[in-house]
């Protein structure tokens, strides 16, 4: 609800200091649902089913990512920004009466996580497999910094218009929604080492045969080839660290998991940085090639979940 109405103050909005204050609520609200969302997808799931409710989650969300750019960029090109913000509005209201109306609970309501924020970060990393899912859980963003940060930029440089960015992200985005869901249901049956290892391999080794490739058509098509491992972990990481927590460790550390994301963005863009400022283009892949790689080496480390093996009862 506070989001649809920060869309419509969006929407109405002339002036920057208050666009950068709605921003910043954003950016807050942002945070709140992240965490509260995996919280209640964790606890609604049985053991067996974890893996494959949270690829369905994704699959959706995947599913807007595409849908959606394509209805705001035709709605401001023949109405304006306004509008794009109007109806963003209403689909948050219809998402706030969804929700409502499934009369969704919070299951654990009484739970209470430890407050101290710096001593649940220390706690955090004090366990090998809680710091190994926070790694690679990191992997997954480093890799869309390459996708939706350089390659734009490698794309405008390379000659092509503007419009192969959306054909690219656009299709860079198809293979989470055909394979997400079945991935996660297959890392729920084979267990999740596997699924890793073969997931952080194939957009290494895309990515590294993109070094040694000039024709930006054959880079493009690696690239998005190099999606179908993403596929494998965009939900199964996730899975993987609530499905190693018991008790009401989840709502205590997946607060500290989810800065993963910001910390991996921040190391990612400061490498690729420096690199370019020494180094032509072509080596960003080589980078994250390396990147790639180094998760696929960490995940010979993790511990091998199978959930079918479980009892099948609810997450406690």
């Amino acid at each position: 609800m506070l989001f649809a109405l920060a869309y419509i103050l969006f929407a109405i909005n002339t002036k920057f200091y208050f666009f950068v204050v709605l921003a910043f609520i954003l950016t807050v609200l942002a945070t709140l649902k992240i965490t509260a969302f995996g919280i209640i997808i964790r606890d609604s799931s049985a053991e067996r089913q974890l893996s494959r409710n949270e690829g369905l989650m994704y699959t959706f969300m995947n599913v807007a990512w595409v849908i959606g750019p394509l209805i705001a960029g035709s709605v401001a090109e023949k109405y304006g920004e306004g509008r794009v913000f109007f109806l963003s509005a209403i689909f948050l209201l219809l998402a706030f009466l969804t929700f409502k109306i499934s009369k969704i609970k919070d299951v654990h309501i009484k739970k209470k996580a430890d407050r101290n924020m710096l001593k649940n970060f220390r706690d955090f990393f004090k366990d090998r497999n809680r710091t190994l899912a926070y790694i690679l859980g990191g992997g997954i963003s480093l890799w869309w910094i390459l996708i939706y940060l350089f390659m734009p930029l490698f794309i405008i440089r390379s000659g092509l218009h503007e419009r192969w960015i959306g054909y690219f992200l656009f299709a860079a985005a198809v293979p989470l929604i055909l394979f997400g869901y079945k991935f996660s249901k297959l890392a729920g049956k084979v267990g999740f080492k596997r699924i890793f290892k073969i997931g952080f391999l194939i957009p290494a080794v895309f990515s590294f045969a993109c070094f040694f490739v000039s024709n930006i058509y054959a880079i493009l098509a690696l690239l998005i080839l190099a999606s179908i491992g993403l596929a494998m972990l965009e939900a199964t990481t996730e899975a993987y660290f609530f499905d190693m927590m018991r008790g009401e460790q989840d709502t205590r550390f997946y607060g500290p998991y989810n800065t993963t994301m910001e910390i991996s963005h921040f190391i990612g863009k400061s490498i690729s940085a420096t690199l370019l400022i020494f180094l032509p283009f072509k080596f960003i892949f080589l980078l994250f090639s390396l990147f790639m790689l180094g998760m696929f080496l960490v995940s010979f480390k993790v511990r091998n979940i199978v959930e079918v093996k479980r009892d099948g009862r609810k997450n406690k």
